[in-house]
């Protein structure tokens, strides 16, 4: 499962409730993923925060994360998807997250599940 997340502190206890009550009894494999992160200097320590929160609390988490671009907030209106963004370079950064986020999750396969 991917459990998408936002880096914000008040995403954290619904994250743990959704893991606790959901996945863990279910026995699933499962990867938290940062998404809509800011690209400002605050987005970054929080995604820094969150990304130490994660893993002080032994939640796997993917390396990747999905930064936050207008891309992905028109979309929803334009019908885009993001193989779909029209090229430009902003949305060719959007693009490359979800491609790294695919080649990570490749590997993980690729391994059995472990990295």
């Amino acid at each position: 499962m991917v459990l998408p997340m936002e880096p914000q502190p008040a995403s954290v206890k619904p994250l743990v409730r959704t893991i606790k009550s959901f996945v863990e009894p279910r026995s699933l494999p499962y990867r938290v993923l940062l998404s809509r992160v800011k690209r400002d200097a605050a987005g970054e320590r929080r995604r820094d925060d969150a990304i130490a929160g994660l893993d002080a609390m032994g939640v796997p988490r993917f390396n990747s994360v999905i930064r936050d671009y207008v891309a992905h907030s028109d979309a929803p209106m334009t019908g885009d998807v993001v193989t779909t963004y029209p090229t430009t370079r902003n949305t060719s950064l959007a693009i490359d997250d979800f491609k790294s986020l695919a080649l990570e999750m490749t590997t993980i396969w690729a391994n059995g599940g472990s990295k």
